[in-house]
């Protein structure tokens, strides 16, 4: 599939999960469990990292409203917003996804930069782990011992991405 159809259709898929009844959440959340089965996309990735605002938004909405058929629908709902694009870019390479964005008539610095940052985001997902497995080795358990180099290579990476950008003639250009 091109990837710009892929893109449209992850925009549509948001924009139906957004505005469709609360009670068709699960069956939305069923649909897109199915299409990433059928293109073997591993969701395990995808769990972990929306556990905590499910979560969230589970406890939230059980303080606010007392129940927890509501929590669960909203956490659904939540799901399926998401769960479109990770599928789009698990299924696409970033220079796809930039084309296919630049195709669909998304703006050129705005496709460069959402199709940059999901790499940087996986190589602060190892660089993260790897800090939290030496941390744990040397016995340290503050947050500080983990967030300090976590941050400091994230600001590291972001920089050299920068520079390099910068000296290729930097965004604006189309």
């Amino acid at each position: 599939m091109r990837p710009v159809t892929k893109f449209i259709i992850a925009l549509l898929a948001v924009v139906s999960a957004a505005l469709l009844p609360l009670e068709y959440s699960p069956a939305m959340l069923a649909v897109l469990i199915g299409a990433a089965a059928l293109n073997r996309v591993p969701l395990v990735e995808f769990a972990l990292a929306c556990a905590g605002l499910i979560i969230f938004i589970s406890l939230f909405n059980i303080a606010a409203f007392g129940g927890w058929e509501r929590a669960g629908l909203n956490a659904a709902r939540a799901a399926s917003m998401m769960m479109p694009f990770y599928l789009f870019s698990k299924t696409t390479s970033p220079q796809e996804m930039m084309e296919g964005m630049r195709e669909a008539g998304v703006p050129h610095d705005f496709s460069f930069v959402f199709s940059t940052a999901l790499p940087f985001s996986k190589s602060v997902r190892r660089k993260a782990e790897a800090v939290r497995i030496a941390q744990k080795s040397r016995g340290g358990g503050s947050i500080w011992a983990f967030t300090v180099p976590v941050f400091s290579s994230v600001f590291e990476r972001a920089r050299g991405l920068a520079v390099s950008i910068e000296s290729r003639g930097g965004l604006g250009k189309d």
